[in-house]
């Protein structure tokens, strides 16, 4: 899914628990809440401890206040050149052009995975914004800033760019134009290729107002999702609201307990609609099977809907095909074959990690994944729980990432095989965005940075 998850004081135990595993020490949990909880010290102000000798005489103290004026009016001063210099290069950066940025490479690096290998290059990502969602393209990878600019790198060093109408957006491909859409308000639009360019299209037409938070595309037609309401559109690119879309009335509450604490998205049982699936006969999309836990993201034991056309969705099951307490975060498929991420229970031998696989998209099937390659990259090992975060498919094959920066890539999303030395966990920062292209990969973090990997002849 892609939602913004906000850490709160639930989460960070879950988090810890999660991470130190069943075999962990026992008072890791509880020494890192006892130094996180600790009440910090009150400090006087700083006036209260400046060391003045005791004034004798009127003029004295009239000597001492003019030498305190002295000194504000001093650092005030000081204020304000600072400021004023910093005014001048922020005013520099924005009459920069806009057509075109350089971007700064790093060493190249070489990884060996299920693709071949994978060439890397490291660069700074230009631009003041620093939240990016990252699509491939049949022309390669492209990525919206928040400041409402879409960038796509070349191959003579400079990202190309194109400025966006105001709102908070992210791409989705579609063949070979893109929907650009965004939150409830944002009017969705899209992007067509002109020659070794982007431009910006006709708007969405719509079946009234909605965000478009995730586009889904098959040979039956074009669903968007919102996140609560579904709109479809069967060959022409008019899209009408789903008559019948999966609803929570249908469902019964559950005794199971979700494996991961989620981020809510509204009121309890408000509504969600999980990740969606494209199949030949029509669309699959998960649900919570509990209405209690349709504002959770991930899905909380997932239950499947099957629409043929994206208008009247029915009920496959009342029962979860990935198993009691078992959440899934994302899904992504290609050529008939889908691969989820998520995890299950923890127990003794189990870590909770997990991988499904499916060939259409109702039943699935746990896979035996592999351990990751290299070594942790915190201070205390036990930290790294390897918790799958990202999957994306392409015309290669597939791309999982854990929250610890570690890979594994596969070409039929069975037989999986951890990449050594994939770019992210030793720099000092995570991946979050990822997209697979043909022969290329672009990964953003949450920064202005990131890595471009070839591959292929």
């Amino acid at each position: 899914m892609n939602a913004r998850t906000m850490l709160n004081d639930a989460a960070l135990d879950e988090m810890i628990a999660w991470r130190a595993g069943p075999n962990a020490p026992l008072d890791l949990a509880a020494q890192i809440v006892a130094s996180v909880g600790a009440t910090r010290q009150r400090r006087r102000p700083w006036w209260t401890r400046v060391q003045v000798p005791p004034s004798r005489t009127p003029a004295m103290q009239a000597a001492w206040a003019i030498m305190l004026i002295g000194l504000l009016v001093a650092a005030a001063l000081s204020a304000a050149l600072v400021g004023g210099e910093l005014l001048r290069r922020v005013n520099e950066l924005v009459v920069t052009p806009r057509n075109s940025a350089p971007m700064t490479w790093g060493p190249t690096t070489v990884t060996p995975s299920a693709f071949g290998p994978i060439t890397w290059r490291t660069l700074d990502v230009p631009g003041s914004g620093w939240w990016w969602h990252v699509a491939g393209t049949p022309y390669g990878s492209i990525a919206v800033e928040d400041t409402q600019v879409l960038r796509w790198p070349v191959a003579d060093g400079s990202w190309q760019q194109l400025a966006l109408p105001d709102g908070d957006w992210r791409a989705f491909p579609v063949g070979s134009d893109v929907i650009v859409g965004g939150d409830a308000g944002d009017e969705a639009f899209w992007l067509h290729r002109s020659g070794s360019t982007w431009v910006i299209g006709e708007p969405l037409d719509l079946d009234g107002a909605m965000g478009v938070i995730d586009v889904y595309v098959g040979p039956r037609g074009i669903v968007l999702t919102d996140g609560t309401s579904i709109q479809y559109s069967t060959g022409d690119r008019t899209f009408v609201r789903a008559a019948q879309p999966p609803s929570k009335t249908k469902l019964q509450p559950t005794v199971a307990t979700c494996a991961l604490l989620g981020s809510s998205s509204g009121g309890v049982g408000e509504g969600h609609i999980g990740p969606m699936i494209v199949t030949d006969r029509g669309f699959i999309a998960l649900t919570a099977a509990d209405p209690a836990d349709w504002n959770i993201d991930p899905v909380c034991e997932p239950v499947v809907w099957f629409s043929s056309d994206g208008s009247a969705w029915d009920l496959a099951s009342t029962s979860s095909p990935f198993g009691p307490g078992a959440y899934v975060r994302e899904v992504a498929g290609r050529a008939g074959r889908h691969v989820a991420i998520g995890g299950v229970p923890l127990s003794s031998d189990d870590s909770g990690n997990a991988v499904w696989v499916s060939d259409d998209g109702v039943a699935w099937e746990r896979l035996s994944m592999p351990e990751p390659a290299g070594t942790c990259p915190w201070q205390e090992p036990v930290l790294c729980g390897h918790r799958y975060s990202r999957v994306v498919a392409g015309d290669a094959g597939w791309i999982i990432l854990d929250g610890d920066g570690f890979a594994w890539t596969s070409t039929d999303g069975r037989i999986w095989h951890a990449a050594a030395g994939w770019p992210g966990s030793g720099a000092g920062w995570l991946p979050q965005e990822l997209a697979l292209s043909p022969g290329s990969i672009v990964e953003i973090s949450l920064g202005e940075r990131g890595v471009i990997g070839v591959f292929g002849p």
